[in-house]
């Protein structure tokens, strides 16, 4: 009986314990552990909030950055040699884009300034600019395409197109696609005027016996070629040229202006720049659809500056005419004008300027480097021997800083 009641008094004492035990760990649990539990839990949260909120950051600035620099961005730059171009540029005072392209590959592309100062709209490699000028380059290319298919000669007199055209038999083709023909306007073209360019240029033009061989630019040329592309063709010069380089490139991002109602004006904003601030914004051009009434073949083509780099490569590498009629077709040398562009021993040039908007190419004969620049702000006084010397400064840049990998 005595052994019996210690029994139970030791397993009475055991559950005591046991329940005394558990009760002083779960107080234990709930006094120290639990908070414990809970500061670490809230910190913790608190970490995963804080490391959200900061990827949000991210990623918005990260947007922030695609929306101004563009989905086409490219900087295969090491930090050293981005500052050179940079600190170039910024000295050039330029905005709009920059393609750099060494050995066969883009390493550089890069908007600067904005599109639109008002809207607050950035320039990234995606923005669309006005070729101006540089578009004289395909109406050549196309006549050549037009001598190959046996449409016409390089030899060809003007007159035997425009024999209305005062002293039209005197020059040829070819030496209006070299502005040596001596061709000129009697007038401008007024917004007064109720005709077409080419009516117009038809009925003003004449030929300057004393200019004839000489170098002397004169976009009426050019708009009598597009005139002629669409004689020979009977097709509207905008799809000729469509058909013919565009589309065989595969391009994208590109338009024309031109007088229909429905063609899509490039929407930028361009900007002419006082001598006293050439940073400015306070000069908006105003364009419309009539400011490009003049340029039939000379400069009414907009595209990105990746675009207008494929075009050209296109056409050095034979994919629209051949490459010994390239070759021909630009024959001139010593930076004289041919076929275009401005030609060199081992590169061409060639600049436009229209309406707030200035356009540079400066490629190699081989097609393996490029510079283009494309900016919607003209400066004062802007000029040829400005436009030659700045890419080919920034051409000099990236060759010559940048080590060949």
């Amino acid at each position: 009986m005595k052994v019996f009641r210690r029994i139970c008094l030791v397993i009475l004492l055991l559950v005591v314990g046991t329940v005394i035990g558990l009760g002083g760990s779960y107080l234990y649990y709930q006094r120290v552990i639990q908070p414990q539990e809970h500061e670490r839990y809230e910190k913790k949260l608190k970490d995963l909030q804080d490391q959200y909120e900061k990827e949000l950051k991210k990623a918005q600035a990260a947007k922030k950055m695609r929306e101004k620099m563009g989905t086409s961005s490219v900087d295969l730059l090491s930090a050293n040699q981005e500052a050179v171009i940079e600190n170039f540029l910024k000295s050039n005072h330029f905005i709009g884009t920059v393609l750099l392209y060494k050995n066969d590959r883009i390493i550089f592309q890069r908007g600067y300034g904005y599109a639109d100062y008002q809207a607050k709209k950035w320039n990234n490699p995606d923005s669309l600019y006005q070729w101006a000028s540089l578009q004289k380059s395909l109406t050549a290319v196309l006549i050549m395409k037009c001598a190959e298919e046996g449409k016409l000669r390089l030899d060809d007199p003007l007159s035997k197109y425009y024999p209305s055209i005062l002293g039209s038999s005197s020059i040829t083709l070819r030496q209006m696609l070299d502005m040596k023909s001596g061709l000129k306007l009697k007038r401008p073209l007024s917004t007064k005027d109720n005709q077409d360019i080419l009516t117009f240029d038809i009925e003003n033009a004449f030929v300057d016996p004393d200019k004839i061989g000489n170098s002397e630019y004169q976009s009426v040329n050019y708009v009598l070629l597009a005139g002629i592309l669409q004689k020979v063709n009977q097709e509207n010069y905008y799809e000729y040229l469509k058909d013919k380089i565009f589309t065989p490139l595969h391009v994208k991002h590109f338009g024309f202006n031109t007088l229909s109602p429905n063609s899509k004006m490039n929407k930028m904003v361009s900007y002419r720049s006082p001598l006293n601030d050439l940073d400015s914004y306070a000069n908006p051009v105003t364009i419309s659809p009539d400011s490009f009434i003049k340029e039939l073949g000379t400069g009414n083509i907009y595209s990105t500056a990746q675009t207008l780099l494929e075009t050209q490569l296109g056409i050095l590498q034979g994919k629209i005419i051949s490459k010994d009629d390239l070759n021909a077709l630009r024959d001139s040398a010593d930076g004289y004008y041919g076929g275009g562009v401005y030609n060199f021993s081992d590169h061409f040039f060639a600049h436009g300027l229209i309406v707030g908007y200035e356009s540079e190419m400066y490629i190699t004969n081989d097609g393996h480097n490029a510079v283009i620049a494309m900016s919607n702000r003209s400066f004062p006084a802007p000029s040829f021997t400005k436009a030659y010397n700045f890419t080919t400064d920034l051409y000099q840049k990236m060759m010559e800083d940048f080590p060949t990998e």
